[in-house]
């Protein structure tokens, strides 16, 4: 909900050709800060996700990712594959 409130009210002060820029300030307990980048620094750029996220050898994912990952989705669903 931040995120939007952010954009709509960077939008209704003029901004515009810009996107909004979530930084992690800490992860216990999370904090963040968002701020506006102009598109043509982000756009067509890719950001790889740190290695230390990648699944370990069994093809789970790892703990750390789960902290990473946990501040931005609401639920987070073990998932079985069967083979």
């Amino acid at each position: 909900m931040k995120l939007s409130s952010f954009a709509l009210k960077s939008a209704l002060k003029g901004e515009t050709n810009k996107v909004v820029v979530i930084t992690r300030k800490n992860s216990y307990p999370y904090k963040f800060s968002l701020s506006l980048v102009p598109i043509k620094e982000v756009a067509n750029l890719e950001k790889f996700l740190d290695k230390k996220y990648l699944p370990e050898i069994n093809g789970s994912i790892n703990d750390s990712f789960i902290d990473y990952l946990s501040p931005l989705v609401d639920t987070i669903l073990d998932v079985y594959i069967k083979d």
